[in-house]
């Protein structure tokens, strides 16, 4: 009996000792012999079985996959199938004889598993597979009986190792062990010889490749195997095979189309009869697809392909290539093994995708796991689909790759895409990444790259960490909004601590948050309008305006539907880059209210306070910014409770009287918590001194943990009643020691201010206490050392310096209501000099003092006169001390149990002036009203013409006004409240002109002329140009006085832009006389310029000096008239800005 065998085909028998590589050539040949000509292919009569795969939904039919299971993941299974006529005989005892079928209808079934360790660092998975025959028709009656029930077939288990991660192709090879349970030759149950596949070994490769039509997947596979047994046991078994798999998937919606075709070859040698070659080809179709997130199904249908045989010219089914067959594959997987097609069903709000890269920008398979990963689905494409919420971190692990640890930065509400590229795998060592500004605060990145590989935004207030890495400096570039691009290379180690990565912010960042009915406010306007103009802007999906502002004061409104507006005033210094959180939260507004509340919230120095919270009743009204002042319009004109809170303030609570006005101005004025204290460390350069640390020594005694102090060089932190020592330092500086006292009635703010040096030989050390008559305690007196400013003195009244030289130093202290005190000391190694220096306070001072029956009082104090100030909070001891310019000043008084009055005072230079405040009785306690605006009429004429004529005109002082259009008469009115203010009218024809105007609480203000006519300074290009010559005094800097309205032009128009951000003052001079001194006075020439511009209100941060002596001639130095064009001086345009520049752009 010959079962699906060709007998015309003879083969000599081949020793049992064949090795695996040369049965696989033979079987190879035997597969080549079947497309030459007429031989069966034979075996494994069950042929078609799910093998391992990386579980994903474009897996291959049958066999294993080139793709392997994520790390920590394992997929279990079940199949199915029926199979008619699997296999056919041919009665060779009989003449004339003919194919006839051995088995009907054929039913087998098998679980299968694989699974790969999460902590193994190679790519290795493992698997295991159990078949049994569920029933079977014998139809000749020889194989063990007619109708045959379950019996196990085989198991087998397998170990993969993954050759490839990157690229389109992913590769591996496997090793199986295999094991058949049939019984010997003489077995009654003949047809178990023929449904196993050996008890051996085999060896493969398998490749899956992503071709290049969307969603198209190829796998191919090769496999060779060896039964181990004896040629007695084996019967009909083959004892070597080899078998091909070619297929595709194709997944272009929500299910998956699978195709294979599969080619077996074997050699079969049993100890009754010649050996001889066989083989099969089954070409096989099917359909996968998902059912929840874990449930995988297949549906699979196969034909045989028949040989026809030369010798009965019969069709013959070979052996394993049924007439047809059904199968059915149950799998439950993973999350992350769903799929939808290349491009997945249609995403969902709350959905990422995640597309890995290799640094070659090719695809990777690679693994998702964090929150929300219990959900993920596959993409055709290898992306990764999962429910995200903002902020998670995420783990992206891939063979041969370094692992990514980092919550991507989104905004909205998605779906969303994050494409990190995962450098290779070259060591151990690991870097994290915490990113935040010099102010330590959190920020989010735009995009962040770590050698050259760009992983993506990350999300404000998460940490990045790679793993994997080689060890030593990393580059790392980083960029964000409202962030200047940074650099560095922080070291990667085995157990490197998580380093920060501080990064700088442009001067103006702004971030305005507009929320309402507790959600973020999208579409709102906010209308950003500063001396110059007004720019408008509207909120993004996230309730955010991110911007750049200029230098100076901006007043901020915010408008949205169905609520009240609101304003902030932000204060934008032009020295300092830091983040201004502007947030608006905006009420409904109140019914037939008309009134519109106007708060200002000052520290006892009068400084706004920024992030106080400000509720009035119960209702929560808004933050403050930076200008801490805070609008609402549309607010209840009755009695209200407000309250104020403040980090490191005291809560304020007091009665807003009511009112019938429709504006109502308060100012509060906050008292800071017992303890405060703000150090501040800076080089010789004023620059933050990188790493500096501040550890307090208490009277207690006990080990204080070194407080490291931010990138901006500034530490502020709470300590309790007691004395105290501060003591700063940093690597390669200097340190110094301040002293502090808390005091429990005292509560101020203790300001520690030291300058650190560069770290010396030096090993003297100086301790320096200040005193004075007037004050129990001198604080924020300067200590200087031989000309260099090196700390200032905080509540205890002194301070200690190390590292000095040895010798003689001349010590100097200034103090701004105090003359200023010197002397020399001599320094010797190893040793600390004590000096005491007693000021002399300064003659002319204004002393002011509240009290009531005899008892002084805490009061708000705003002396108003010819210099610009601000209101004072007096201490519990009812004094302070003013330094203001001689003359007359009028002092405001005001305290929510007294009122408020206004005292007059002529400040004499050569004595200090007194001025008391001493109330009748006692009011019931409200807010304190700010100062009442003042109306101010003012007309702007043409000099040439003395017509009026319309200008832009500007108020400039300690109050933001809006620029204000005059009409067409050149008339128009201000509301200024008093101080001092500069009123300049802008003009673009005419030019600028203005004045400066004191306007007083008590009397009214005359109206104001301001002449304006040919403009002497215009913007041409990167020059301001002046129309006429500052002039010097002949061989000398000094500037002649005729200059003066040409400069004061000069100073207003740079005040009027702030948008040009730097200049550079350029001295140039003709070639008479020696060059060296040309060089010289031009350089003098520029910088007394740039001092005048200062003195006139010009920002120094704005402005630098530079001298050209003769090199830069404008004109030929040949006569007169072109030496005259050569002595000048340029302004020079080095950096300019658009106003309220859109930083999401």
């Amino acid at each position: 009996m010959r079962y699906s065998a060709v007998p015309s085909l003879k083969r000599k028998p081949v020793a049992d000792a064949t090795r695996m590589i040369s049965s696989a050539v033979t079987a190879a040949v035997a597969m080549a012999g079947w497309l030459l000509g007429p031989l069966a292919f034979a075996g494994d009569i069950d042929a078609w079985q799910p093998g391992a795969s990386s579980g994903a939904i474009d897996a291959p039919i049958s066999g294993h996959s080139g793709a392997l299971l994520s790390p920590g993941r394992g997929v279990v299974g079940a199949w199915s199938q029926l199979a008619h006529r699997p296999l056919a005989s041919l009665d060779l005892a009989v003449p004339n004889p003919s194919w006839t079928p051995a088995v009907g209808l054929y039913t087998s079934a098998g679980v299968h598993g694989g699974w790969r360790p999460a902590g193994w660092a190679a790519p290795y998975d493992l698997g295991a597979r159990l078949r049994a025959r569920v029933a079977a028709q014998d139809v000749l009656g020889e194989l063990g009986g007619p109708s045959m029930g379950p019996a196990l077939d085989d198991a087998a288990i397998w170990l993969r190792r993954g050759l490839s991660g990157s690229g389109p192709a992913e590769r591996s090879l496997f090793a199986e062990a295999r094991a058949d349970f049939q019984g010997s030759g003489a077995s009654t149950d003949r047809l178990r010889a023929l449904s196993g596949s050996g008890t051996g070994v085999a060896l493969g490769w398998a490749e899956r490749r992503e071709t290049s039509a969307p969603g198209l997947t190829q796998h191919l596979s090769l496999a060779a195997a060896a039964d181990l047994r004896g040629p007695e046991q084996t019967d009909l078994a083959p004892r070597q095979s080899v078998e091909g798999r070619a297929g595709w998937s194709w997944t272009p919606g929500r299910l998956t189309g699978l195709s294979e075709l599969h080619l077996r070859g074997s050699r079969h040698a049993p100890a009754s009869a010649s050996a001889w070659l066989a083989g099969s080809i089954e070409p096989r179709l099917g359909l996968r697809g998902r059912t929840g997130a874990h449930l995988q199904w297949a549906g699979v249908i196969g034909a045989g392909i028949p040989f026809r045989d030369p010798t009965t010219s019969a069709w013959v089914q070979p052996t394993g290539a049924p007439r047809w067959r059904v199968g059915l594959d149950l799998r439950w997987g993973p999350a992350d093994t769903g799929t939808a097609g290349p491009d997945g069903p249609p995403l969902r709000s709350g959905e990422l995708v995640v597309s890995p890269r290799s640094p070659a920008g090719a695809p990777l398979v690679a693994v998702v796991s964090g929150p929300g990963t219990d959900q993920v689905r596959l993409r055709a494409d290898g992306s990764v689909v999962l429910p995200y919420t903002p902020g998670e971190p995420l783990t992206v692990t891939a063979d041969g790759h370094a692992t990514l640890t980092q919550a991507p930065r989104v905004s909205g509400k998605g779906p969303w895409t994050w494409q990190p590229t995962l450098l290779l795998r070259e060591g151990d060592a690991r870097l994290t990444l915490r990113i935040a500004d010099e102010q330590d605060l959190p920020v989010a990145l735009d995009a962040l790259s770590v050698a050259g590989a760009p992983l993506g935004g990350t999300q404000a207030g998460t940490a990045v960490t790679l793993e994997g890495l080689a060890p030593g400096p990393a580059a790392v570039f980083a960029t964000g909004p409202l962030l200047q691009p940074s650099a560095i290379e922080p070291l990667a180690a085995v157990d490197a601590p998580t380093q920060t990565l501080y990064l700088a912010r442009p001067v103006g960042a702004t971030r305005v948050s507009v929320a309402g009915n507790n959600a973020p406010l999208p579409g709102a306007w906010v209308q950003l309008t500063s001396a110059v103009g007004t720019t408008a802007l509207q909120t993004d999906e996230q309730g955010l305006v991110q911007t750049r502002l200029t230098a100076g004061q901006w007043q901020i409104r915010v408008e949205a539907d169905g609520f009240s507006s609101q304003e902030q005033i932000v204060e934008i210094a032009p020295e300092q880059g830091r983040l201004h959180e502007v947030p608006f939260l905006l009420v409904p507004p109140v019914a037939d209210a008309g009134q519109s509340l106007d708060l200002t919230i000052v520290d006892p120095w009068g400084q706004p306070i920024e992030g106080a919270d400000v509720r009035l009743g119960d209702q929560p009204l808004g933050t403050t910014a930076s200008g801490g002042r805070l609008r609402l319009e549309d607010v209840s004109r009755d009695e209200a409770d407000l309250q104020v809170a403040a980090d490191r303030f005291r809560p304020y609570a007091s009665q807003v009287a009511t009112s019938q006005t429709t504006e109502r101005s308060i100012i509060v004025p906050m008292r800071w918590r017992t303890g405060q204290v703000e150090i501040r460390a800076l080089s010789l350069t004023g620059d933050p001194v990188a790493q500096a640390t501040a550890v307090v020594r208490s009277e207690a005694d006990t080990p204080a943990e070194p407080r490291p102090l931010g990138p901006d060089g500034m530490l502020a932190f709470e300590l309790p009643t007691g004395d105290h020592e501060v003591v700063v330092t940093a690597p390669d500086h200097v340190s110094v020691v301040v002293p502090v006292r808390i005091h429990p009635d005292r509560d101020t703010l203790h300001v520690a201010h030291v300058v650190l040096p560069p770290a010396s030989t030096g090993r003297a050390s100086l301790s320096v206490r200040v005193s004075s008559p007037l004050e129990s305690f001198v604080q924020n007196a300067r200590v200087l050392v031989d000309g260099e400013e090196r700390a200032r003195t905080s509540s205890g009244s002194a301070v200690r310096l190390d590292g000095l030289t040895a010798g003689r130093h001349e010590i100097t202290i200034e103090g701004a209501l105090y003359e200023t005190w010197s002397a020399v000391v001599n320094l010797q190694d190893n040793a600390t000099e004590a000096l005491e220096g007693v000021l002399r306070p300064r003659s002319g001072l204004l002393e002011v003092t509240a009290s009531f029956a005899g008892e002084p009082f805490s009061a708000l104090v705003r002396p108003v006169g010819s210099l610009p100030t601000r209101p004072v909070l007096l201490g519990d001891d009812g004094h302070h001390l003013f330094s203001v310019p001689a003359g007359e000043w009028e002092i405001l008084f005001s305290a929510e149990a007294y009122g408020a009055t206004v005292l007059i005072a002529d400040v004499h230079p050569e004595r200090n002036t007194t001025s008391t405040w001493v109330p009748k009785k006692r009011v019931a306690p409200i807010a304190m009203a700010a100062p009442v605006a003042r109306p101010v009429d003012v007309v702007v004429k043409d000099r040439a013409t003395e017509q009026a004529v319309p200008a832009l005109v500007r108020a400039i002082g300690d109050e933001f006004m809006p620029p204000t259009q005059s009409g067409a008469d050149g008339h128009l009115q201000l509301k200024l409240l008093p101080g001092t203010w500069e009123i300049i009218a802008s003009n673009p024809e005419l030019g600028i002109g203005g004045t400066e105007l004191q306007v007083t609480i008590r009397d009214a203000v005359d109206p104001v002329e301001i002449w304006i006519g040919q403009p002497k300074v215009q913007l041409t290009g990167d020059e301001l140009r002046l129309d006429g010559f500052v002039l010097f005094e002949v061989g000398s800097a000094r500037i002649e006085p005729a200059s003066v309205p040409l400069l004061t032009e000069l100073a207003r128009t740079l005040v009027l832009a702030p948008e040009i951000r730097r200049v550079r003052v350029e001295g140039h001079t003709d070639d008479t006389g020696d060059s060296e001194r040309n060089m010289t006075l031009s350089e003098a020439r520029a910088r007394a310029v740039m001092a005048w511009l200062i003195d006139a209100g010009v920002s120094p941060d704005r402005l630098e000096a530079q001298g050209f002596g003769e090199q830069q001639p404008a004109a030929s130095n040949a006569d007169d008239a072109g030496r005259l064009q050569n002595r000048r001086v340029v302004m020079r345009v080095l950096e300019r800005e658009a106003v309220g520049e859109d930083a999401t752009q």
